[in-house]
């Protein structure tokens, strides 16, 4: 019988002696677009280097709403939200607000959302903008977020504000996971706390 998503990301917490809950919940509605009922599900685990605690999500809360990524607590204050990803053919012919690092060679190939150039560059600089573009070509696909924390199921991301790597997909599967741990923490240790 082949595992579950769970069962995996179990395995992998407790090979590693990480800290770990996961949790699914029976939902009685229907989804209308979905015809079916569906159970939202979720996994946490607690991935601590060089002093530094981080926490991988995993939830599914059916109808399209699916993530996995590695977050940190950011901010106290209310600060606007930002996303990151690079760019895509079709961005090119879009006349949507792309906010700037004001690095050129980032500018070409980062879109960026958010409604303030000055919390851009307070965030993305030369380095974490190559770096995230690495580890993009590892996994994919992520994108770099500061966000409104809406995790209230992780009594460990506690802060109005978190940033975080994040991909609409669990990432499941040991040697990208890893990889995913590592060098997304490496990267979000680049980006000051504010």
């Amino acid at each position: 019988m082949e595992k579950s998503s769970i069962e995996l990301l179990t395995d992998f917490a407790k090979k590693n002696n990480y800290s770990f809950s996961s949790n699914t919940q029976p939902n009685t509605s229907i989804i209308s677009n979905m015809g079916s009922l569906v159970n939202k599900k979720f996994f946490l685990l607690e991935y601590t280097v060089r002093g530094n605690t981080y926490n991988y999500v995993a939830f599914d809360g059916g109808a399209n709403y699916t993530f996995s990524g590695i977050f940190r607590n950011y901010s106290n204050r209310e600060i606007p939200e930002l996303k990151v990803r690079p760019k895509f053919w079709i961005d090119f012919l879009t006349f949507r607000h792309n906010a700037k690092s004001g690095i050129s060679e980032l500018d070409k190939k980062l879109f960026i959302n958010c409604s303030k150039d000055s919390f851009v560059k307070q965030v993305v600089n030369q380095k974490v903008g190559l770096e995230f573009l690495k580890l993009y070509n590892k996994v994919s696909p992520i994108e770099l977020v500061v966000e409104e924390n809406s995790m209230h199921y992780n009594p460990k991301l506690t802060d109005k504000s978190i940033i975080g790597l994040k991909t609409n997909r669990w990432i499941i599967e040991e040697i990208e996971l890893r990889l995913f741990l590592e060098q997304g923490s490496k990267l979000l240790n680049m980006i000051k706390k504010d």
